[in-house]
């Protein structure tokens, strides 16, 4: 019966077969681009900037990215570079951003060091809340430069997202205490004031 039938009415049901897989196969296309595009940006990180850190005695400082991890590479002047990961601990994690500042805050060449490094606020969004804010996010790192070479400290010390402002002259470090000393204006994420001692091997305690 069905060879009677006339040709267009046998072609019909195979135009709306075609019709659908050639949607499902565009469908499945574009969402197979949209995933290698998404995989190719998450691949292809702009390479970040390494960022000295000026005067310190123990040997060269820089500050280099790697993915979501900044590591701290000091090159003494007679020996290997020392790597040491450092650590970011804030309720807004800096994502891939690199730092684009340091500075040290006090240093026994060849057994520790202290310095700071400050982070964009809420980076990749400048109309945001502290989007253009010069000061950004700041962090303190207390880095044993005796082996094995390690961060044994970390701490948000200034932060426009979150409020947070250091009094003038913080951090302190006494070296003849070893005391570390952090004072901060009124607010509910700091302590005014936090103290804290760094022992002969360099780990601390509050």
């Amino acid at each position: 019966m069905d060879d009677l039938q006339p040709e267009y009415l046998r072609l019909k049901p195979l135009k709306k077969f075609w019709r659908a897989s050639h949607w499902a196969t565009t469908l499945a296309l574009s969402a197979g681009l949209f995933s290698v595009q998404g995989a190719s940006a998450q691949q292809h990180i702009p390479p970040q900037r390494p960022v000295a850190i000026p005067h310190v005695r123990s040997g060269r400082a820089i500050l280099r990215q790697q993915g979501r991890t900044t590591i701290l590479c000091l090159t003494p002047r007679n020996g290997k570079v020392k790597k040491v990961v450092l650590t970011h601990p804030s309720e807004y994690p800096q994502g891939m951003n690199a730092p684009y500042a340091a500075s040290v805050v006090a240093e026994i060449p060849g057994q520790l060091l202290l310095f700071t490094d400050t982070f964009s606020s809420n980076p990749g969004n400048e109309q945001g809340e502290c989007g253009a804010s010069e000061t950004g996010e700041r962090f303190l790192h207390v880095v044993s430069l005796t082996a094995p070479a390690r961060e044994t400290f970390s701490e948000l010390i200034e932060s426009c997202l979150l409020d947070i402002e250091p009094k003038a002259g913080t951090p302190v470090f006494d070296l003849s205490t070893r005391e570390l000393r952090l004072q901060f204006d009124a607010n509910k994420v700091r302590p005014a004031i936090q103290t804290y001692h760094i022992a002969a091997d360099n780990s601390v305690t509050q």
